[in-house]
């Protein structure tokens, strides 16, 4: 089961260690990250000293596609970088070219079949895009990142991906577009912005670089699974 309100490191440099450390003491077990980020390392300290059991978290990150054909090296460095045996959701950073998205996608279901990853996943695909994988390769990834505006279409996104069997993870969640949807003040947009995810049964990952907001949000979260 992927816990649904996790933490995200997008922007995050020698700060991240800090703020991973933070999130997990406030008891975020999601944690999002990237080899395009550049903190992987950074990550994997705070993990490594967290004292929190590994089975406990789930450890997310991404393949950058100009790296195609270096799968296997990338997975290497991340694991070591973030201190870890297994990934537990390993996804492709971005649609690229059909050729080397076909690769790199043969691969990194390999390294799921061996155990170095537990879910092969993409961020930001399409619907079609995602069904293009499946007839070129026979196989729907198990997730997809992407960023799921909130509104009338919501239902139906997160829908086409669940009866694909693809578990639908949304980023960027106080993204100016959602912010517009509700005249609600902060933090109230904030609560009507998870409280529409959390319905939607829809894991949600998100950045900051303030431990208080990090707090916040996660008080937010507990108490709207409280009250469903």
């Amino acid at each position: 089961m992927i816990p649904r309100l996790g933490f995200g490191t997008w922007g995050l440099t020698t700060e991240a260690e800090l703020m991973v450390d933070s999130a997990l003491k406030l008891g975020y077990r999601l944690i999002d990250t990237a080899s395009a980020y550049a903190n992987e390392r950074e990550v994997g300290k705070a993990l490594a000293t967290s004292g929190v059991p590994r089975w406990q978290l789930t450890i997310c990150t991404k393949f950058p596609v100009e790296f195609a054909g270096k799968e296997w090296e990338v997975l290497d460095f991340s694991l070591v970088s973030l201190q870890l045996e297994y990934l537990d959701v390993w996804l492709l950073h971005a649609p690229m070219p059909a050729r080397e998205l076909v690769r790199t996608l043969e691969v990194m279901r390999e390294a799921r079949a061996v155990g170095h990853v537990r879910r092969l996943g993409v961020s930001n695909f399409s619907i079609q895009q995602l069904d293009w994988v499946k007839r070129s390769l026979g196989f729907y990834p198990d997730l997809n990142q992407s960023f799921f505006p909130l509104g009338s279409t919501l239902s139906t996104t997160i829908d086409s991906h669940r009866r694909r069997g693809i578990v639908p993870m949304a980023h960027s969640p106080f993204h100016e577009q959602n912010r517009l949807l509700t005249a609600h003040s902060e933090p109230k947009v904030h609560e009507t912005i998870l409280s529409a995810y959390l319905r939607a049964e829809v894991p949600v990952v998100f950045g900051s670089r303030s431990p208080a907001h990090l707090a916040t949000n996660l008080e937010v979260f507990r108490r709207l699974t409280k009250s469903r």
